[in-house]
């Protein structure tokens, strides 16, 4: 066995936020439709159901990357389903690149990013977010300084779920890692962040008085789940060495999660979001509602993608050829 095959022998990991082994996926990365009548399908295979056509000129955002598939949502206020299209069909839109936008509403929706206003917008750090001028002006409100602005952060990890019925040979070729590669473990959650604000209003003889009561953020996992090659019997040697690889995958995603809480709080406390004590004049409770999820989405930007690259460099630390060559040689035959 070439030394290349023992090095990729095990601890693969496939995560919803690009924490996989594809280095060219990019979670929040724009695209636009190069070509009319593009099929969007609802899962990585042509020959899954067509979802929805798209157009020339129509833009897309990436949620995930599978192999040359990508998982797309829309773009430019548009309402439809995501679904996957091969990235040949896709031509990447340089504005927008790496932007990421993976907040959702209280309906289970990723709330997609605002057009762009010109190049770099996407590179704004948190201190130098400005909330946009109230369509009615900033006049005066009565504070509140007896309503207390709260902010929560919640994490949720459902039980780890084992797989044991796909083979090595199907797990190789669900990872796309090449040819010469054996894959013989991997672990694949599936990360969603929701988040949701708490808003107030006073009604004025202009509009109306907004501030944010608090804000709710859960840093939920949909599932966790190891996959471990049935070519070995449970209880074996092999089994078990597969097995314990990938819980320190999953130990790993569950500590940069609470590593990170405290951040994702800290983000949320700043200034610039309204509270009690400082309301501000909005022409509706829509109009606060929807400033306030662009600012939040601004603020926290960040400090998920430091989040992300944190992850990946946990992720990758197991999987180092010396990792893989301890592992190898706690069993005899592989």
């Amino acid at each position: 066995m070439s030394r290349f095959i023992i090095f990729a022998l095990l601890g693969l990991i496939l995560l919803g936020l690009d924490f996989a082994i594809n280095a060219h996926a990019r979670i929040g990365e724009r695209f636009y439709i190069p070509k009319n009548n593009t099929k969007i399908y609802s899962a990585p295979s042509v020959s899954a159901p067509v979802v929805m056509r798209l157009n020339k000129g129509d833009r897309v955002i990436e949620w995930r990357r599978q192999g040359s598939w990508v998982k797309i949502g829309l773009l430019g206020g548009r309402v439809g389903k995501d679904g996957w299209v091969q990235v040949s069909r896709l031509v990447s839109d340089s504005k927008g690149k790496r932007k990421i936008e993976i907040e959702k509403d209280q309906a289970g929706q990723f709330r997609l990013p605002a057009p762009d206003s010109g190049p770099g917008q996407g590179a704004d750090r948190s201190e130098n977010v400005r909330p946009r001028e109230p369509a009615t002006g900033r006049r005066a409100c009565p504070g509140h300084p007896d309503r207390r602005f709260k902010v929560k952060v919640r994490i949720d990890i459902p039980p780890t779920r084992i797989h044991r019925s796909r083979s090595s040979a199907e797990l190789t070729k669900a990872t796309f890692h090449g040819p010469r590669s054996r894959v013989l473990g991997l672990t694949a959650p599936d990360l969603t962040i929701e988040t949701n604000g708490a808003y107030a209003t006073e009604p004025t003889d202009t509009g109306y008085c907004f501030w944010v009561e608090g804000i709710d953020v859960t840093l939920r996992y949909r599932s966790m789940d190891i996959y471990v090659a049935s070519n070995y019997k449970r209880g074996s040697c092999n089994h078990r060495v597969i097995l314990q690889h990938e819980k320190k995958h999953v130990r790993a995603a569950r500590t940069n999660l609470e590593r990170y809480a405290p951040k994702i709080r800290f983000a949320l406390t700043s200034l610039l979001i309204p509270k009690g004590r400082s309301p501000v004049a909005v022409a509706s409770p829509e109009d606060g509602e929807r400033e306030m999820q662009r600012l939040f989405a601004k603020l926290l930007k960040p400090v998920y993608a430091d989040m992300h690259v944190a992850l990946r460099t946990s992720q990758g630390e197991l999987d180092t050829p010396q990792a893989y060559r301890r592992t190898y040689r706690l069993c005899k035959r592989w």
